[in-house]
């Protein structure tokens, strides 16, 4: 799989564009104790908005067990309410910390495998092998070889989940250079249905119902505009709300990951659209 990782520096990414190009992202939540990734916000909604899989990192500067206790209660205030595909990743590449990488990332790491996430350290093949260790944590390793935005030799790295091959990677919907890896893990789908009933047929009541675009070219032929109308789906005539777009389905099933609740979903959506079926035959 090719995974790209993003933070602020690379602007306000056009996810639509790039979504075609990638299987996921890994998303900078932010750097150190407190800072927040003035893009993070934005790129975890569109993540979501568009069903793309991702997971987190947080550069770390912690030189003490103490630092790495508030970086993992940073990232856990972060991730709060998102479902992640990927691991929580601890980044280990400040200079001045190589000393200290060993016992931070060992505090870091058990903490958030303690709030119920897959947990994760990046960095590069020699810190690995002379500063952390910790080989029962999923390594992503950074290793470029000359740069040229291919991969080239792989490197042999013991439990290496993630192989980050370049930093000048080119995508579009992204401005300048974009760090990509070649990803072995497997997508995590969640299991929990961590959403009520009544808050899926809620947000399927505003797809219905609340949409603010044209009709397909089809469902103005079928003058479903009309038949929805009678029916009372539409909020306001201008949309025949009683058929989904396909990427509007697309959009929605893959924001929930539980069978359960997919198939609440489709039982709605399905009932709507017997509905309008129902009328069209009877005329």
């Amino acid at each position: 799989m090719t995974i790209i990782d993003v933070s602020e520096w690379q602007g306000v990414i056009d996810w639509n564009k790039a979504r075609p190009h990638i299987d996921g992202a890994i998303l900078r939540c932010g750097c150190g104790t407190s800072y927040d990734d003035k893009q993070w916000a934005r790129n975890v909604r569109e993540c979501e908005r568009l069903g793309i899989p991702f997971g987190v990192y947080l550069y770390s500067y912690a030189k003490d067990v103490n630092a790495a206790r508030a970086e993992a209660e940073h990232v856990l205030r972060m991730v709060k309410g998102h479902r992640l595909a990927f691991p929580i990743y601890f980044d280990a590449e400040q200079n001045g910390t190589e000393r200290f990488a060993h016992t931070t990332a060992a505090t870091f790491c058990p903490l958030i495998e303690a709030a119920g996430y897959r947990v994760g350290i990046y960095s590069t093949a020699a810190w690995f092998r002379n500063y952390i260790g910790l080989p029962q944590y999923t390594r992503w390793v950074a290793s470029w070889g000359s740069n040229n935005g291919k991969p080239q030799i792989k490197p042999n790295v013991q439990n290496m989940g993630m192989w980050q091959y370049t930093s000048v990677g080119k995508f579009n919907g992204i401005k300048g250079n974009v760090d990509v890896s070649m990803c072995y893990l497997k997508i995590e789908e969640s299991e929990d249905d961590d959403m009520t009933e009544a808050e899926v047929r809620k947000i399927v009541h505003e797809i219905l119902n609340g949409a603010d675009t044209k009709p397909s070219e089809w469902a103005e032929e079928e003058k479903v505009v009309e038949h929805a109308k009678e029916l009372g789906i539409t909020k306001n005539g201008d949309r025949p709300q009683g058929y989904l777009k396909r990427e509007e389905a697309f959009a929605l099933f893959t924001r929930f990951s539980s069978k359960s609740v997919v198939r609440l979903v489709a039982d709605a959506v399905d009932a709507v659209q017997k509905k309008v079926s129902e009328v069209l035959r009877n005329e």
